[in-house]
């Protein structure tokens, strides 16, 4: 006979996406300790149990990982709108002052212009 450890180890490195059949567990414990159970034998229940807690919590996880998506996709949407916001003022602030020194520099030469002419004339 195995130890329940092996059992254990067995059972784990079968699919973890699909539960463990009927047929794989009377042939699991055929396997593993030598007996043979009849399909309507009393631990077939705790498979058909197994089957039905498996798929109940794997249609758990899909809903959590859906209502998780969504909540990922409109977080997502937010911050991104944020960030746009954000650069759209930056962006703003940005032109306002490089357009502030433009003018502010186009002035000040007006101003040397206006000295130069002023010299020329006199």
């Amino acid at each position: 006979m195995s130890n329940p450890d092996e059992i254990q180890s067995e059972k784990s490195s079968t699919s973890s996406t699909q539960t463990m059949g009927i047929g794989e567990a009377k042939k699991l414990i055929r396997e593993k300790l030598n007996l043979i159970v009849d399909e309507h034998d009393p631990v077939m229940m705790f498979v058909l149990l197994e089957q039905a807690f498996h798929t109940n919590r794997e249609n758990q996880f899909k809903a959590h990982l859906s209502e998780l998506s969504k909540m990922v996709e409109t977080s997502s949407a937010l911050c991104m709108g944020a960030v746009n916001d954000n650069l759209t003022l930056l962006k703003d602030d940005a032109l306002k002052s490089s357009l502030e020194n433009t003018l502010a520099a186009v002035s000040q030469k007006a101003k040397e212009n206006d000295r130069v002419v002023q010299k020329i004339r006199a």
